[in-house]
């Protein structure tokens, strides 16, 4: 039995915006090229993967954020370890300090 696809959900709203001629013969050029039904399938595909790609460029951005602020914490605890260590020294021991002139 042939699988009946579902119609899609009756568009009601309108967005408007103004093209020069060249523009709007271009875009046509291209939504034809695409195999587009109409500029505003064009124009509405467009502007969805447009979308989503902005969308994918903030996951991968919050992401890498996220493991900056990982390392970042890190970082401290390894420095709040060695500021513990050196206090812990004994402080009559003077630290080697290769760049300190020798008698």
């Amino acid at each position: 039995m042939p699988r009946v696809l579902a119609a899609p959900a009756p568009r009601s709203r309108l967005v408007s915006f103004r093209l020069t001629d060249q523009e709007y013969e271009d875009l046509c050029s291209v939504c034809s090229l695409c195999g587009l039904r109409s500029l505003s399938d064009f124009a509405r595909t467009a502007i969805f993967e447009y979308a989503r790609s902005v969308s994918a460029m903030e996951s991968t951005l919050h992401d890498r954020l996220g493991s900056l602020d990982r390392k970042l914490s890190q970082l401290d605890s390894t420095v709040d370890h060695i500021i513990e260590v050196l206090g812990n020294a004994d402080s009559s021991q003077p630290l080697d300090n290769p760049k300190a002139g020798k008698p």
